[in-house]
């Protein structure tokens, strides 16, 4: 988790190469009951809207 200003940002990290709204249950709660935002990290490739509070993002996009 990350905070700056108010604004949260749950962070989860994920070695599969699908993300499914299952597997991220608990990043799914954390944004719907603290008004944050999330962001996955995952093996796959492509950049996806999980949710309207979640993004999933591959781990190639930090290097």
């Amino acid at each position: 988790m990350i905070e700056n200003l108010g604004s949260i940002l749950g962070i989860e990290c994920k070695t599969s190469q699908t993300i499914r709204k299952k597997d991220v249950q608990g990043l799914i709660h954390f944004t719907e009951e603290e008004a944050a935002r999330g962001i996955v990290f995952y093996a796959g490739q492509d950049i996806k809207v999980l949710t309207d509070k979640i993004l999933v993002c591959p781990f190639n996009v930090l290097v």
